[in-house]
């Protein structure tokens, strides 16, 4: 009798054929949608990378151009491929009063001036030229205040723009400018400082760049940085990678190569490297 439930034509589910096609094109879904989400990982982990490397980048070139943008001819000590030693100005100063060898000088910038770090006095002789002298300047700068300012304002100077604290009084200069100061003399305050790129102590699988005193505990200022960041320098017009010792004072500019990289992390993934280059003049060339 036809009809009923369950017949022999009737049909309850899926055939084997089926269920196999179903499966194969739900796996293949949930492939897609992972490979999509593996991409996109990856994507958002290099740009991740890549805002570090830029940041690494940015600070290695802010260090490095705040020393050599400073700068004034014949003021670098070494320069090599990978690091730099070179006469960083604390502050300048203008001699504006004498009192037989003792010079009165009103500084441009007292806050940065701190002798007890300072390694020495660079002189202007009347060409231009810059002479560098290595001197105990915490013995040699005292009497900062209004003495000293009213000894230049006695001498004709006008003291009427800075405050008293911006002059002081310096010793045992004779020796270094090669006779008595005279008003007008221009000197410079600076300490040698060291910059290098070498492995870094917060990660030793990466470089960074380190800057401190010569002789002193450095300090890494950036991590990541790649063994393409570089020094060179502009010697006979062309751009070298060492300057011979006998040739410091004739280097006209320094090209600073700020090369950073950035692994992917956990090693999956693609590496991020950036880099930025500026060429900076000595001033007084």
């Amino acid at each position: 009798m036809p009809g009923g439930c369950g017949g022999r034509n009737g049909r309850s589910g899926f055939s084997l054929v089926e269920a196999v096609i179903a499966i194969t094109i739900s796996t293949a879904v949930v492939f897609l949608a992972s490979s999509v989400f593996l991409v996109q990982n990856d994507f958002y982990g290099f740009l991740l990378q890549r805002t570090r490397a830029q940041d690494n980048a940015r600070t290695f070139m802010d260090v490095v151009e705040r020393d050599v943008g400073s700068l004034v001819g014949s003021a670098l000590v070494e320069g090599e491929a990978s690091h730099m030693v070179l006469r960083a100005p604390q502050t300048l100063g203008a001699v504006c009063g004498v009192s037989g060898t003792v010079a009165h000088v009103h500084w441009v910038s007292i806050l940065s001036l701190d002798p007890a770090a300072a390694t020495g006095i660079g002189a202007r002789d009347p060409s231009g030229s810059w002479s560098f002298f290595p001197a105990d300047v915490g013995t040699m700068v005292y009497d900062q205040g209004p003495a000293a300012a009213g000894v230049c304002a006695t001498s004709g100077a006008d003291t009427t723009g800075g405050a008293a604290v911006e002059f002081s009084k310096l010793r045992r200069l004779p020796p270094l400018l090669g006779g008595p100061p005279r008003p007008g003399d221009v000197l410079m305050v600076y300490e040698e400082v060291e910059l290098a790129v070498r492995p870094s102590a917060l990660d030793p699988n990466l470089l960074a760049l380190y800057r401190g005193p010569v002789g002193g505990t450095a300090t890494e200022y950036t991590t990541g940085v790649s063994v393409a960041a570089r020094f060179e320098y502009q010697l006979d017009n062309f751009w070298r990678n060492r300057v011979p010792p006998g040739r410091l004072d004739q280097v006209t500019a320094v090209r600073v190569v700020a090369s950073s990289y950035q692994p992917a992390e956990s090693g999956v993934g693609t590496d991020a490297e950036f880099e930025l280059t500026v060429e900076l003049s000595l001033w007084n060339r």
